[in-house]
């Protein structure tokens, strides 16, 4: 599970950022290699 700020001086709550605890699993070396190397987006 993603961390979630909980502290409503710093911004008013949420998820902070995608959970990526199973990508290397689901996507390999070649796969995370590929994303580092070219992102869809800048």
């Amino acid at each position: 599970m993603p961390p979630h700020v909980t502290n409503d001086a710093v911004i008013g709550g949420g998820v902070l950022a995608k959970d990526l605890t199973l990508v290397f699993s689901r996507t390999g070396a070649p796969g995370v290699s590929a994303i580092i190397s070219q992102p869809p987006f800048r």
